[in-house]
């Protein structure tokens, strides 16, 4: 088995963790100690946007974006068994890729739809 290295995603990495690393020498570390100062931290810079979810949205996220379209009954489904009701999970996805994305995620008709590039765009935000 062989693959292939994504040489721009792994300099994209690497300049990312550099930055992170500046920042966090400048506004974290002391001159005088490598401790760091709490106060200092501001986790948002660092975190994902799907931190902003909860584990069950997560996981349905997550779950959704597998496919392009799905039955509604298979989706009712996953919500059930991430303790969720279908109606208010698919509000709470929708309006978090919107103040994300400004775009909803997920279109209800006779199936549910996923829009693909909100998914990408979602899972790679730089925030």
């Amino acid at each position: 088995n062989s693959f292939d290295l994504d040489e721009d995603f792994i300099k994209e990495k690497q300049t990312e963790t550099r930055q992170l690393h500046k920042l966090l020498d400048d506004n974290v570390f002391s001159d005088n100690t490598s401790e760091i100062d709490i106060s200092k931290v501001n986790t948002k810079q660092i975190e994902p946007p799907i931190s902003e979810l909860d584990k069950e949205h997560q996981s349905l996220f997550y779950k959704v974006i597998e496919k392009e379209s799905w039955d509604i009954n298979t989706i009712q489904n996953y919500c059930k068994n991430f303790d969720l009701m279908f109606d208010g999970a698919m509000e709470v996805i929708n309006e978090w890729a919107i103040e994300i994305t400004e775009l909803p995620l997920i279109d209800i008709d006779d199936l549910v739809y996923i829009d693909v590039e909100v998914a990408k765009e979602l899972i790679n935000d730089k925030r």
